[in-house]
């Protein structure tokens, strides 16, 4: 997966190879920005632009629990990160 790091955020951006070969036991994005272990696959497709998608769950916490996400070939992972830095950028003041 190509990754980059900008200002402390992690913004992952899968390849086709990447969300086709995705399996139970690999590491994802999880919806805070970290790579956890799948645990399951829900469901995988194509759009109508021809960009496969897969979604998934990972494990969190100690009581088997889990979190689902999603990613699409070629898109940034949506993560609680990113949206709370965008957030922050659009709401500096203007001075």
């Amino acid at each position: 997966m190509r990754q980059t790091v900008i200002n402390g955020v992690l913004i992952t951006r899968p390849t086709c190879e990447d969300v086709n070969s995705l399996m139970v036991g690999d590491l994802a994005p999880d919806c805070f920005g970290k790579m956890a272990r799948v645990t399951s696959i829900t469901f995988r497709g194509v759009d109508v632009k021809g960009k496969a998608f897969v979604g998934y769950y990972t494990e969190y916490g100690e009581n088997n629990g889990a979190i689902s996400g999603s990613m699409k070939e070629d898109e940034t992972v949506s993560t609680i990160q990113i949206t709370q830095a965008f957030k922050q950028a659009c709401l500096a003041p203007v001075i």
